[in-house]
């Protein structure tokens, strides 16, 4: 029997090279674009591998969402059941998302950012009760208590989520875009383009909590 170039391999490296080259052409080419030939042939594996380790194209992109998804929400839970005070829990959220759950991960942040703007057609329901019930249930868990204790003010904890979320990727989405166009932004304000250059999930904690500090009724919005 004639042995295949990936039977060698350890069948973890051979299920990474997998996942890194199908977040790399889901990334590219979306879902529907995709073709498991295609990953097959830049993670150096045949494409029976593919089939005989995860499964066909709908296996390998729940996988991939699952695997990121997944870690990254034990990664959450564990960060902000160490955080003591509300802002820490706010600035552990921001932080685990920027630098746990879509850190090194700028093609999966690609793959999210296509989903929403499609409505989230391809992501499994597994994957989306993941999502609501570790990530932005961790969310929820934070809000009630920072209101409960008069830490917070009331807020949505799905639309804060979003805004967490969005910024970060629209801002490592926009990357090039903005190194492009960055003698644009010359005549800013020093101290503005400073910020920008400075951490982003310093900057993004800083703004919700400066808007979710309670405030007298009546002197909402000012």
């Amino acid at each position: 029997m004639q042995m295949t170039s990936d039977e060698p391999k350890k069948k973890d490296d051979v299920l990474s090279a997998i996942m890194d080259a199908a977040i790399k052409n889901f990334a590219e080419k979306g879902y529907e674009g995709a073709r498991v030939d295609e990953i097959a042939h830049d993670a150096g594996v045949n494409k029976a591998t593919i089939y005989y380790h995860i499964g066909d194209k709908e296996a390998l992109y729940k996988a991939v969402l699952s695997q990121v998804l997944s870690t990254g929400a034990d990664l959450m839970a564990q960060n902000v059941a160490k955080a003591v005070s509300s802002k820490e829990k706010i600035n552990t959220y921001v932080e685990t998302i920027l630098n746990g759950v879509l850190a090194g991960r700028e093609d999966f942040t690609r793959i999210m950012m296509r989903e929403m703007a499609g409505g989230g057609v391809n992501i499994p329901p597994e994957v989306m009760k993941t999502l609501a019930e570790k990530i932005l249930g961790a969310m929820a868990g934070v809000m009630a208590e920072g209101v409960q204790n008069g830490a917070l003010a009331p807020a949505n904890p799905i639309l804060l989520h979003m805004m967490i979320v969005g910024g970060i990727a629209f801002m490592r989405s926009t990357e090039q875009l903005r190194a492009k166009h960055a003698p644009a932004g010359a005549a800013m304000d020093p101290a503005i383009m400073a910020e920008m250059r400075s951490g982003l999930s310093v900057q993004i904690s800083k703004i919700l909590l400066y808007g979710l500090m309670p405030r007298p009724k009546g002197d909402i919005g000012k």
